[in-house]
């Protein structure tokens, strides 16, 4: 197989689960709530997820975009924002042949992706996003 394939592929699950981890930065920050505690959680019913509620993009598809509790919407912007996040390591590892370059740059688009979400949707910035 294609080794450029099998970066590729690590790339983008790489970059869809960080994407993942942006979607609680996206929700959590702006609210002053710890990225760490609670575990993942339904907003509206307070549930706790299980594992295998948060396997980017393929839970949201799964559940039909509905908390699996209480059967709550969940927002469009979580895969959009996973699917981004594996588009823009895929894109970081097409533009830099270094790997390790190729990483960091990646994480730094995502990390900007999300910056860029919390101030289109809140109109502020958390400081902690600010000296990454």
């Amino acid at each position: 197989m294609d080794l450029n394939i099998v970066y590729g592929v690590i790339f983008a699950v790489f970059g869809t689960c960080v994407g993942s981890f942006c979607n609680v930065l996206i929700y959590r920050l702006p609210r002053g709530q710890s990225v760490n505690f609670p575990a993942s959680h339904c907003p509206k019913c307070s549930h706790a997820l299980k594992f295998y509620h948060n396997i980017p993009l393929l839970s949201w598809l799964f559940l039909g975009g509905k908390c699996a509790f209480c059967k709550t919407k969940i927002s469009i912007r979580y895969p959009i924002v996973e699917l981004l996040g594996g588009a823009l390591a895929l894109a970081a590892y097409f533009g830099e042949p270094d790997l390790a370059k190729a990483a960091v740059l990646g994480l730094c688009f995502i990390l900007l992706m999300a910056l860029s979400a919390i101030d289109f949707e809140y109109k502020a910035v958390p400081e902690s996003l600010l000296y990454v």
